[in-house]
């Protein structure tokens, strides 16, 4: 359980990190374009922050969507992991060691 929740930390971690890689490079395209325009910062620099903000917003976009569905994935099995079980005929909880449901008789193992 401990490395499911190290991987959950490690997962959102990234995902925030490549969010923030993706804001900063929309700003440098922005700022790219507005200076392509403007023509104050000189045509060479204005192309360089185009293209670091399309090749950071470009990675960082995809890997946004991977680590918050790693994320997601890893909650999913923490909340599995931590669910007790329930019993197939009645529904009630049920330890995990159990043979038998102690409430309605049901056979819990195979």
């Amino acid at each position: 359980m401990r490395e499911v929740l190290e991987r959950i930390e490690e997962a959102r971690e990234r995902r925030d990190v490549e969010g923030i890689l993706f804001v900063i490079g929309i700003v440098l395209v922005l700022r790219g374009i507005s200076e392509l325009f403007g023509g104050s910062l000189g045509e060479l620099m204005d192309c360089i922050l185009l293209a670091m903000g399309i090749v950071l917003a470009g990675f960082g976009a995809p890997a946004i969507f991977y680590y918050d569905r790693q994320y997601r994935k890893l909650l999913d099995q923490l909340k599995t992991a931590t669910t007790p079980p329930t019993c197939p005929r009645c529904g009630k909880e049920v330890a995990v060691s159990y043979a038998f449901c102690p409430f309605c008789g049901a056979q819990l193992k195979a």
